[in-house]
């Protein structure tokens, strides 16, 4: 038998974390099918539930002068709806499945999912986020995303730590790029995903953001590949970007997708993104 346990507050999830394994449940989108034994069959839990997604520690949304700080347990339609939230964070959270799947479903959640199709993902890459883990017995600690994600479906966090905030970097860019690729205009897993961003001072570009979604075991960005791009001439940037990225997207074949195709598709959305950007 399954016991669901909801903790008034974090302190007591924490505490609960730290003496026994627990399953952690927020918005339940993912886990409910990743436990669901057979196909419209209810899901087989392995550990007793703990219920996070109403502890208000997770639920708050802030903003300061140099970060966005997002609960871990806000929803998807929660952030959509936050008037001060850029549109550079929104853009991509607009694609996650229906709207009943986006009033439920968690930042967090699509986080600690750890999909390389996860579509808040590339996003989060992009824009240098960090997340932020709290135990009982260390208190909290931060980290990049790109840290926290280890691989398909894996990620960092010991059985005692819960994933509480994830905190955006402040800025601006004058080019916003995102592409999300299905095998229809909604509710799609993503095919592959493609994330862009730039800024300008002039002709000069002073920064260059690039992340793709489900074309490697995590997100695949390349810091040393977009200095290369700063450093180039505009009529360079097109040619040097598709020969520096081409060596690290390695998709794979599965039931969605082939390796061929996807790895075509990314290579020309990443054409695409750099041709705006040289002609902006």
């Amino acid at each position: 038998m399954v016991n669901v346990l909801r903790p008034k507050h974090l302190q007591e999830a924490l505490s609960l974390i730290s003496q026994k394994h627990l399953t952690i449940y927020s918005g339940g989108t993912d886990l409910m099918i990743r436990y669901q034994a057979t196909s419209g069959t209810l899901p087989r839990f392995l550990n007793d539930v703990l219920c996070i997604g109403h502890l208000e520690e997770l639920r708050s949304i802030e903003i300061d002068p140099e970060w966005i700080k997002i609960g871990s347990a806000v929803t998807l339609s929660e952030i959509l709806e936050h008037e001060a939230i850029p549109e550079m964070i929104k853009l991509p959270l607009r694609e996650i499945g229906s709207l009943a799947i986006r009033n439920v479903g968690t930042i967090g959640g699509n986080i600690c999912n750890a999909s390389p199709a996860g579509d808040s993902l590339t996003m989060l890459y992009a824009l240098e986020a960090e997340v932020v883990i709290a135990s009982q017995g260390k208190g909290e600690s931060r980290m990049p995303i790109g840290d926290f994600i280890l691989g398909p479906k894996r990620n960092i966090l010991h059985p005692d730590e819960l994933l509480v905030r994830i905190e955006i970097p402040r800025g601006s860019m004058d080019l916003i790029y995102y592409r999300k690729i299905g095998a229809r205009t909604a509710n799609a897993i993503s095919k592959l995903s493609f994330y862009g961003v730039a800024k300008h001072d002039g002709d000069t570009l002073r920064d260059i953001r690039i992340a793709f979604g489900a074309v490697g075991p995590t997100v695949v960005r390349s810091k040393s590949n977009e200095c290369e791009l700063i450093r180039k001439e505009r009529s360079e940037r097109v040619e040097l970007g598709l020969k520096v990225y081409e060596p690290l997207i390695k998709p794979i074949d599965d039931v969605r997708s082939s390796q061929t195709y996807r790895k075509e598709v990314a290579l020309n959305l990443l054409k695409d993104f750099l041709e705006k950007e040289v002609s902006s």
